[in-house]
This record gives structure tokens, C-alpha cells and sequence, in this order.
């Protein structure tokens, strides 16, 4: 398993598809745009308490922040799971050459 997670191969295709599918996923998820509303507003709410010279330069940075944050997040943990579930196919593919070949054993013995 560790072989797996630290090949370089599968870290090219996750770079190569993960931005495709992250902006379909997000595109049209329901509930990753109510997320970010929920997050917008409560930004929102604690920015009350700035004074209004430093409101939008404050805002923004926050902002930007979360964005870059959450990215960061969701690239590290997504990328970990996609290498997990490549070495998972590869087991699950052995497991299934295995019992085929004992099927096939059988069915030559018998």
C-alpha cells in the first residue's frame, strides 16, 4: 500500500482529473452552494464588528483565505482517497483473478 501512495503516476493523474471534476462537482452541488452561502454570511456577520475603513480589505482577505484553505484541504484529503481507491481496484482485481482461477481449477479437476 505505502508503494502505492507514493507513486509519482498516480499523483499525474489526479493533478490531470481532479480540477475537471472538482469544477463539474461544484458546478452543480446543491449543497456545496448553500455551504458557501452559509459561510459567506456568517463572514458576513463577524465583519459587523471591523471598522468600516478596514470592512472591504478585511473581507476580502478572509476571503481569499478560506478559498485557498478549503482548497488545500480538499486537494490533500482527495488525493490521499484516490490513491487509496487505486490500491483497493488492484486488490479487488487480484481477489477476482484468485477466485477465477480456482473456479477454473475446479471445473478442470471435476
Amino acid at each position: 500500500m505505502e508503494e502505492i501512495l507514493n507513486t509519482s503516476v498516480l499523483d499525474e493523474m489526479f493533478e490531470d482529473r481532479s480540477e475537471k471534476l472538482s469544477r463539474y462537482l461544484i458546478k452543480d452541488n446543491a449543497e456545496y452552494v448553500e455551504k458557501e452561502k452559509e459561510m459567506s454570511d456568517k463572514l458576513k456577520e463577524l465583519l459587523k464588528y471591523v471598522p468600516g475603513e478596514h470592512y472591504k480589505a478585511l473581507e476580502n482577505e478572509i476571503e481569499e483565505f478560506l478559498f485557498d484553505h478549503v482548497m488545500y484541504m480538499s486537494e490533500f484529503w482527495c488525493e490521499k482517497y484516490y490513491k487509496i481507491g487505486f490500491a483497493d481496484g488492484l486488490n479487488v482485481k487480484k481477489e477476482i483473478q484468485t477466485e477465477l482461477e480456482g473456479l477454473d481449477n475446479e471445473q478442470n479437476v471435476g
